[in-house]
């Protein structure tokens, strides 16, 4: 499961951390605990894809995103 951190998720959809809680609030989803530092929460790559599709936002390349 490719993991992507909520700091990065708000880099590559280009929007603030507050929008993207509410949108995750908006759609239900649920952050997940980062494999290496459970205190960071990530969204899985397809969650991602997800949010930005139904919010009409491009991804940028996400090849140095963990």
């Amino acid at each position: 499961m490719n993991l992507v951190s909520l700091t990065d998720c708000c880099h590559l959809l280009a929007i603030d951390p507050k929008t993207l809680r509410r949108w995750m609030n908006m759609s239900g989803l649920e952050a997940q605990p980062c494999a290496h530092d459970a205190r960071k929460k990530c969204l899985t790559h397809e969650q991602l894809t997800r949010v930005a599709a139904t919010h009409r936002r491009t991804l940028e390349e996400t090849s140095g995103v963990r």
